[in-house]
This record gives C-alpha cells, sequence and structure tokens, in this order.
C-alpha cells in the first residue's frame, strides 16, 4: 500500500475534515481557492463554446471508441454538416458546461483542503502532449511524505462511482486519459473520484497493467486518427467499432448483442452498427446488433 495515498483517502473521508477551517491559514489559501473557481467560470461560461468548434483530439476523450472521436475531427464534421446529419443533443453545451464548472470547483475544494493539511501544489492544468495530442493534468502535488503525485479529480453520479471503484473502464476515457498523463509526467498516477450522490470520496490507485494496455492502444490509433481519417468513408475503411456486448437474461445467454456502454448513446451508433429494436425478455424495446459495418 502506498502510505501518501493511503493518508489523502483518509484526510479527504474524515468527519474531522472542516476541524481546520478556524485556521488563520485559511484566509490566504482561501484567496487561491477562488481564483481557479473564478478561472474555471471564465473557461466553461466564454470559452467553451470555441473549443468545441476546433475540434480534434484530446488526451482526456482519447480513450473512448476511436470511431467516435474521428467523427469530431474538424474536416470529418464539416462533412457531416455539410449533409446535414451532424448532430448534437440539444441543450447539450449549457449542461455541459455547467457539469464542468461543477467538476472544477470540487477540484478547487480538493486543493485548498489538501493545502491546509500540507500538502504542496506543484502544478495545476499542466499541459502535456503524448504523440502530439494536447492534455491537460488536474494536478501534481506533493506530500508532506515527500512522494509526487499525479492527481485526477473526477466527480460521477452514484450509479457509476459504484462501478468504477468496482472495475475501472476506460467508457469514459479515464484509464487512457491518466494513463497519457503518467507517461509524460513520470509521476504516480491517482484518481479521486467524488460521488455526487451521497459525496462519498474514493482514491483508487490505477492498475498499472490497465496502464500499459491503453497506452499500446494509444500509441495504434494516434496515427490512424491523425494520418487517414479526412472524410467518412476514411473512418469506415480504417476504423472498427466496438464489439457487442453478449445479453444475459435470467443468467441465460440470449445469442443477441448490445450495444457496448461507450457507444450506446451515440447519435451516430447506426453509422458503424446495423441495429434492430425489438422486445428484451422484460418486454422492453432494446436496440440489439445485428451486424458491425
Amino acid at each position: 500500500m502506498n502510505t501518501a495515498i493511503d493518508s489523502i483517502r483518509a484526510l479527504l473521508n474524515s468527519e474531522s475534515m472542516c476541524s481546520v477551517l478556524c485556521s488563520p491559514t485559511v484566509k490566504g489559501l482561501a484567496t487561491s481557492y477562488g481564483k481557479l473557481v473564478a478561472s474555471s467560470a471564465l473557461k466553461q461560461f466564454t470559452d467553451y463554446e470555441e473549443g468545441i468548434k476546433h475540434g480534434g483530439l484530446r488526451l482526456s476523450s482519447l480513450g473512448k471508441p476511436a470511431v467516435l472521436q474521428a467523427i469530431e475531427l474538424p474536416t470529418v464534421r464539416d462533412e457531416l454538416i455539410e449533409c446535414g446529419v451532424y448532430q448534437e443533443e440539444e441543450g447539450a453545451s449549457s449542461r455541459l458546461r455547467e457539469l464542468f464548472h461543477r467538476g472544477d470547483q470540487y477540484e478547487a475544494l480538493v486543493m485548498f483542503v489538501l493545502q491546509l493539511y500540507g500538502y504542496k501544489v506543484i502544478s495545476t492544468q499542466e499541459t502535456v502532449s503524448f504523440m502530439g495530442v494536447p492534455g491537460h493534468t488536474d494536478a501534481i502535488i506533493e506530500t508532506p511524505f515527500g512522494d509526487q503525485l499525479l492527481l485526477e479529480v473526477k466527480t460521477m453520479s452514484d450509479y457509476y462511482f459504484k462501478q468504477f471503484v468496482k472495475c475501472q473502464n476506460d467508457d469514459r476515457g479515464y484509464i487512457t486519459q491518466l494513463a497519457t498523463y503518467a507517461y509524460c509526467t513520470s509521476k504516480t498516477p491517482v484518481w479521486i473520484c467524488l460521488n455526487k450522490g451521497n459525496h462519498e470520496v474514493a482514491v483508487i490507485e490505477p492498475v498499472p497493467e490497465q496502464l500499459d494496455r491503453a497506452l499500446t492502444r494509444a500509441r495504434v490509433i494516434i496515427p490512424i486518427l491523425t494520418d487517414k481519417i479526412s472524410c467518412v468513408d476514411d473512418i469506415l475503411a480504417n476504423l472498427k467499432a466496438p464489439p457487442g456486448v453478449e445479453e444475459v437474461y435470467r443468467k441465460h445467454k440470449t445469442d443477441k448483442f448490445l450495444l457496448a456502454q461507450s457507444i450506446k448513446y451515440s447519435p451516430y451508433r447506426s453509422m458503424f452498427y446495423e441495429l434492430v429494436t425489438e422486445p428484451n425478455g422484460y418486454g422492453k424495446d432494446t436496440e440489439y446488433i445485428l451486424n458491425i459495418k
């Protein structure tokens, strides 16, 4: 077990965490906390749209299905817009702005609390690059034990929090993001995850083998996305959609395949799969995969 990581885990879940809030140290650190929150507000509510329009690859989403990343490449998106088929969820911009800002607020709070207890923040939002793809780390800190850790702070729904704590996955690109950031910074990587439902905090050390697999995949797909994709036909010629997930009903396999969680809600799923909708064993209309294109 890592003593430095264990100390953070204990601190962020401690009921006595707020007892230090009477300390004179708070006044000085509160200014830094306020600046981080204000910086987030400016980023999310002024520059956010420009970032969406710019497109391109980012390390934060590199773990998601390559076919979905390819759709957001500028030339591909321009083609879809010109054909009138580019789809953006109605109201997504406003919702995402608020979600990201709340995530930034919690990240700022974590930095604030860690500094109150003697941890040193080495950097926040450091720019890194992996094979030319940019990213921004949440924070690098130094613990009272002298260890330097790379922190990625995530806020999650109760349902996803329980899933991720039990078994980390790359459905949202979190493993690849942490793997590439750790590679670029040479720091020990850690997730700090907040359950938005009950405010439970999990401090998770990634499985090294998962990080290695994520780096291997990233090294394969980045050249494809940057050098071989300029239109929709290129996506179909060079990339494969995620395989289906075999359905299980009452502990028995049904010989039917469901969409993977990472692509299940994409408006572009029919570009990559031949799908059919029919009742499942419980009578609920469900999309099944007939064929992967």
